[in-house]
């Protein structure tokens, strides 16, 4: 999602998990790629309203079953109260007033990581008082910068600037090679085995190489040493290289012919919580107690001023589904069609970065179920850094 897409509003399409492969496949088909999001037994994906008819033609041609959500986001707050003329009326004075509040804390972002997740940064940043909503008045950048990096270990340092009413945080990662003195700051590595394989080719950046093409490596194995032999000078250096080997794995799924599957009973609104300026104001919330057999689902819907910049104001509503536990049975047939479309997705993780060299594929009913399995040969970096130091 772009910035101002929950402003601008978006739809929910929820199709059933079972056609996740097959849903992304006829995307793909119309130039359309997608990651939804798994709920229960079924998928969910946002889409803006530009995208929307795209999608639900693409589900149309391949015949895949869905149900498209009322728009939602700002929006769809709009239209749904499109009737109450007082609320259009005092927006505007709404949106002025907010406007001048200088003295909030509008948006936090972080930049800087390449390996720590923005939200873990994040995450730490509100404990220690710097979130959307919280006031400048009680900002105190030293205190910020100091309980973040006592509790996150991973940072080397941190610094916040405002800009307007947006904190935008700078941080710096520490490099896991510091600390073994050495050459430089790097201190002195091997190049190991990630995995055992058959060596392709080795490239030698830093250090001397150990092993030849052709040969077999074990996980762990010292590829390229960070010890010079005397011929090559002599010493101990920093090892940088790259060394492509063939490696096997397996991908394999299970499908039962007979599994538990959830019936819902339908779709319930419990509760809708403002958000407004970090302070939580209850709208509405539904009577009686929630069944013990149900799924909790939570929307939250954070508003943005035309894209510019994020609102400390945001819409959380909550639904519960109830179901009941049944037992499904289903044909060999359907058991084989969702064996080979889980065994894709499996496929897809266990050759994530590498080059497939061939792949072969197998499946047998067994008396319970279908098996599918594939063995991989794959191209794979296999080099991985080892620190060492001297005693």
């Amino acid at each position: 999602m772009g910035k101002g897409f929950d402003f601008l509003g978006y739809y929910e399409i929820t199709f059933p998990a079972e056609f996740r492969v097959a849903a992304m496949n006829a995307a793909l088909k119309h130039g359309i790629q997608f990651f939804p999001e798994e709920r229960g037994d079924d998928m969910i994906l946002r889409a803006s309203p530009s995208r929307v008819k795209k999608i639900c033609s693409a589900f149309d041609a391949e015949n895949i079953p869905y149900r498209k959500s009322r728009v939602k986001g700002m929006l769809g707050y709009l239209i749904s109260e499109r009737h109450r003329y007082g609320l259009f009326a005092a927006l505007p004075v709404a949106v002025l007033v907010t406007l001048f509040c200088r003295g909030v804390v509008w948006d936090v972002r972080v930049s800087g990581n390449s390996t720590i997740p923005d939200f873990v940064i994040e995450e730490q940043l509100e404990n220690a008082g710097l979130y959307s909503g919280a006031s400048w008045k009680e900002f105190d950048g030293d205190r910020v910068r100091t309980e973040v990096l006592s509790v996150y270990g991973d940072l080397s340092w941190l610094t916040v600037n405002r800009v307007g009413g947006v904190a935008y945080v700078e941080v710096i990662e520490k490099d896991k090679g510091d600390g073994n003195g050495g050459e430089g700051t790097k201190g002195y590595s091997n190049i190991v085995a990630s995995e055992g394989g058959v060596i392709e080719e080795v490239t030698v950046g830093v250090g001397e190489q150990v092993v030849a093409v052709g040969e077999s490596v074990k996980k762990g194995d010292v590829l390229i040493s960070g010890i010079m032999s005397p011929d090559k000078g002599g010493g101990m250096v920093h090892s940088e290289g790259s060394v492509l080997a063939r490696v096997g794995r397996t991908a394999e799924v299970f499908v039962p012919l007979v599994r538990n599957v959830k019936e819902y009973a339908g779709e319930k609104l419990c509760s809708v919580t403002l958000d407004f300026f970090g302070m939580k104001i209850n709208i509405f919330k539904s009577s009686g107690n929630i069944p013990q057999e149900c799924d909790i689902i939570k929307e939250d819907d954070k508003l943005t001023f035309f894209g510019i910049a994020r609102l400390p104001i945001s819409i959380e509503r909550t639904y519960y589904r109830e179901y009941s536990d049944t037992e499904k049975v289903i044909s060999e047939a359907e058991a084989a069609q969702t064996a080979s479309e889980l065994l894709n997705i499996e496929i897809l993780k266990a050759s994530a970065g590498c080059d497939v060299l061939s792949r072969s594929t197998s499946g047998e009913f067994t008396g319970d179920g279908y098996r599918m399995k594939c063995e991989l040969l794959l191209l794979k970096d296999i080099a991985e850094e080892s620190v060492f130091e001297v005693g």
